[in-house]
């Protein structure tokens, strides 16, 4: 029995030992968030985690969110390949990468999505998601950057499986809005020149009245 149990427990430890080493980057709550450039704090990070498992689950897509200081000479697509690659995530993914070096004060931002999420995901879907972390991004908000990527992913998917696709007059409704009353004013403006100038060509058909004497008009 102890010979058995001598021969059984290295091989049950090293198991153990391998499984443990396993990246947990399943949809149960794996590695969504790598923080290799150390832009979050503790609690930013568990935030973070928190908002991305949540929009996963409304979703059915996986979120990931990278940062790092540099992709060892390799482009930023390449870069999410190899995480992706590694990672072993869904085949319906959208990952944001942000690069910034604040050694230089340097940085860059590349978005990567693919099976479900590129169907949902419009032009301007992107349009609208790339807008909202450009914005955040440059006051150095990398915290809410990768939150409202999350959040933006989530919305569109969604979205997308009730069948609501968000094109141009979904994310420029303000624009559309005055573009309508600037036309509507317009139209308004040709009717009501319209209608004096037909009044006018009438008026300048019936003459004046007047006295006349023998030295002309009055």
């Amino acid at each position: 029995m102890k010979n058995v149990i001598s021969k059984v427990l290295p091989i049950f430890a090293a198991a153990v030992i391998i499984i443990a080493s396993l990246p947990t980057v399943s949809a149960d709550g794996g590695e969504y968030l790598i923080d290799g450039a150390g832009l979050f704090t503790e609690s930013q990070a568990e935030t973070i985690r928190s908002a991305i498992e949540s929009a996963i689950s409304a979703s059915s897509v996986d979120i990931i969110v990278v940062t790092t200081t540099g992709t060892d000479g390799l482009d930023d697509y390449d870069y999410l390949e190899n995480i992706y690659g590694a990672g072993g995530y869904s085949s319906d993914f959208a990952m944001l990468l942000i690069v910034y070096d604040a050694e230089y004060d340097e940085g860059t931002w590349y978005v990567m999505y693919d099976g479900y999420a590129a169907e949902a995901i419009t032009d301007y879907e992107f349009e609208n998601i790339s807008e909202v972390i450009e914005d955040y991004l440059w006051d150095y908000d990398f915290y809410h950057a990768a939150l409202s990527f999350a959040d933006c992913v989530e919305s569109a998917v969604v979205d997308a499986r009730a069948g609501n696709t968000h094109g141009y007059l979904y994310y420029h409704s303000g624009t559309v809005k005055l573009l309508c009353a600037l036309a509507a004013a317009a139209i308004v403006a040709v009717i009501a020149f319209i209608i004096v100038s037909v009044k006018k060509s009438r008026n300048g058909g019936r003459g004046t009245s007047g006295n006349v004497n023998g030295n002309g008009w009055n």
